[in-house]
């Protein structure tokens, strides 16, 4: 009692994650309605719809960052996933990493200077974190187990991610220096 919900997507296809701006200036989701995954762009009522993207391939997995016009996102326009952003207004678009490897589940730091992921560059899923001024990588984790969905913490000093290892998961938090 007391709430309305809203379709934000109105549309047929399948339409998933979700990522609402910091400032409640929108949302961007990724959705299949044109064949293969695209972004898209709704107010907070999806009551406009407007195309962010417009490849021959699938972009997924959007998120604001904490300035509310930079959307990150994962794409397989190179043959496998690398991590890219667009600004909403602009429509510019970087391709933040290039590894032969996939990248993907970024996260942005709430400073807007680091990108956390994961990447299966050794086999297996390991966190990896990004600066975005320099380009700069660094890995987290290295162990056999797949570490997945990495998310940086509000005061920026930790991320959390699951690691899986013979079908068991767990939650844990490394700081951002890899240690603890």
């Amino acid at each position: 009692p007391g709430f309305e919900l809203f379709n934000l997507s109105k549309d047929e296809a399948v339409d998933s994650r979700p990522s609402r701006a910091p400032n409640d200036s929108g949302i961007v989701f990724q959705s299949n309605r044109d064949g293969n995954v695209e972004l898209y762009l709704t107010d907070l009522y999806g009551s406009s719809q407007e195309r962010l993207t417009n490849t021959q391939s699938n972009n997924t997995t959007p998120m604001y960052g904490p300035d509310a016009k930079t959307i990150i996102y994962q794409s397989d326009r190179n043959g496998n996933f690398d991590l890219f952003t667009i600004d909403k207004n602009t429509r510019k678009e970087l391709q933040i990493t290039s590894d032969p490897a996939d990248d993907v589940n970024p996260f942005y730091s709430p400073d807007l200077e680091w990108i956390v992921f994961q990447s299966n560059r050794e086999n297996n899923w390991d966190v990896f974190i990004l600066n975005t001024k320099t380009g700069n990588e660094f890995q987290l984790t290295n162990t056999p187990a797949n570490e997945t969905f990495p998310s940086w913490s509000p005061n920026g000093k930790q991320i959390a991610f699951i690691p899986e290892e013979n079908g068991n998961t767990d939650l844990y938090i490394v700081d951002t220096n890899g240690e603890n």
